[in-house]
């Protein structure tokens, strides 16, 4: 848009000295403001008229002769006079403003440039014409509705074109209302773009959209107000594992039951991994005077800790089994850490198990005894026979032995089941456990309920080995 201010029509001469000599009316002057009000003629010597220049308080220089130097003129209303009516107007021998007023133009002069001509003339003044509101041509083919506002013509850009709008962080650029804008896009079709007041683009990826909130222990995350939440828990280690979402053995989230999430260990190596730890003896502490007894169990009232946190070794723990479905039970025990397994007893179903919500339980599995190659040759046994039954059962008060309790159940691998003659109950005989029922023991150890293993059992031939051992029951 081309602006002409009222106040001073300036003419500027790019990269033409201004030290050259200028000829007023024939006549050289080396005056630095040469032209004084009111309306004077340039000429440059010769009988070829050269551009007329105006004069308002500050002296208005040219020189050269039209299709020469003045293509060096800079972008004004001068320029646009120059280029319109230079040629014919040096054709005719008359000045460019006199051809502007000739009425002999093709095309025909605008009213703006027969205003300006007539200003420079001294026809007239320049507040008749630029008053503010009055039609104007800015010469901008992108502008519509030009006007004079402030002594200069301008228009309205066109909707659509294309400007800067000198933000770097937006987009095409276009002129909307006469106003340049441009806007944020990141190219994602999963984000809302805006410009916010700083001018800065905020990318916030839709609501629903999915994403990866980078815990292993979920799924199916979606962002809800710019955040990636709302996943889903895995029901065990052995899903996070099948979904591929397995970071190595440690600690994760679980929910099996879809109510609250919680933290077990998972061992996500052993035999290709995918076992869930559901309870550990620390081996530290008589099971009967410990403030929890570990066993695998969904009774809420059996479920916790002895105070510290469920799935680190050493420590007594037992987590809410319900929800958690299982074909393979190992006891292992351990020394130093989880990894580090010195004995234990596997146990195989064909169809898909999980701990009973009841008080006791015992289940009868497909196999037993069997060798995790993982684990190597470590198997637990009495004598010489494997254990046929696991379960969390009370002992059978029918049996005489010493006994610093009798109704506590406690989780026992069992060679045989009794029924006691006076209740009928079912008890198992129970052989193994993470601990010896007589008050006192520590640790892994046979189980005095008369099941006549007494300490005749052994590890991979060795009798009595790991006595006392830190345990936990690992399911998948």
């Amino acid at each position: 848009m081309n602006r002409i201010r009222l106040s001073l029509i300036t003419l500027g001469v790019i990269g033409t000295s201004l030290s050259a000599a200028w000829i007023v009316n024939g006549v050289e002057t080396d005056m630095e403001h040469p032209l004084q009000p009111p309306v004077r003629s340039i000429e440059n010597g010769g009988n070829v008229p050269a551009i007329d220049a105006y004069e308002d308080g500050v002296g208005v220089f040219m020189k050269g002769s039209p299709g020469s130097d003045a293509t060096q003129i800079d972008n004004s209303a001068f320029n646009r006079l120059v280029f319109k009516y230079g040629p014919a107007a040096k054709a005719n021998g008359i000045s460019i403003f006199d051809q502007v007023l000739s009425g002999t133009n093709t095309p025909p002069a605008t009213p703006e440039d027969i205003a300006l001509a007539n200003i420079i003339k001294g026809n007239t003044i320049a507040s008749d014409f630029f008053a503010d509101g009055t039609e104007c041509d800015d010469q901008n083919p992108d502008t519509l509705n030009d006007i004079y506002t402030d002594g200069i013509c301008m228009g309205t850009y066109i909707n659509g074109t294309p400007c800067d709008d000198g933000n770097s962080e937006t987009i095409n650029d276009v002129y909307n209302g006469g106003i340049c804008s441009g806007i944020c896009d990141d190219g994602n079709p999963d984000t809302a773009d805006s410009l916010q007041e700083d001018g800065t683009c905020l990318y916030q990826f839709i609501d629903g959209v999915a994403c990866d909130d980078g815990d292993p222990s979920t799924f199916n995350e979606i962002y809800l107000n710019g955040v990636c939440q709302n996943g889903t828990y895995f029901k065990s280690c052995k899903e996070i594992l099948d979904n591929g979402n397995s970071i190595g053995n440690g600690v994760y989230d679980i929910n099996p039951t879809g109510n609250n999430s919680f933290q077990v260990y998972c061992d996500m190596t052993t035999d290709g991994g995918g076992w869930t730890i559901l309870a550990n003896n620390s081996g530290r502490w008589a099971v009967m005077t410990s403030s929890h007894i570990p066993r695998p169990t969904a009774y809420g009232p059996f479920v916790g800790n002895s105070g510290i946190n469920n799935a680190v070794p050493y420590n007594n723990w037992s987590i809410n089994a319900e929800g958690i479905l299982w074909k393979e039970f190992v006891f292992a025990s351990y020394v130093d850490s989880f990894d580090n397994v010195v004995a234990y007893s596997a146990f195989k179903f064909n169809n898909d198990q999980g701990i009973p919500t009841t008080e006791t339980w015992y289940k009868q599995p497909a196999y037993n005894n069997y060798i995790i190659s993982d684990l190597g040759d470590k198997n637990l046994y009495c004598q010489t026979s494997g254990f046929k039954y696991i379960g969390v059962l009370k002992k059978d008060t029918s049996v005489s032995v010493s006994l610093a309790a009798t109704s506590i159940p406690v989780f026992a691998m069992s060679e045989q089941l009794r029924t006691n003659s006076t209740t009928g109950d079912t008890y198992l005989i129970g052989t193994m456990s993470f601990s010896d029922y007589i008050e006192g023991s520590t640790g892994m150890d046979d189980w005095q309920d008369g099941s006549g293993c007494s300490d005749n059992w052994y590890v991979n031939g060795v009798k009595n080995s790991y006595r006392n051992a830190a345990s936990y029951i690992m399911v998948r």
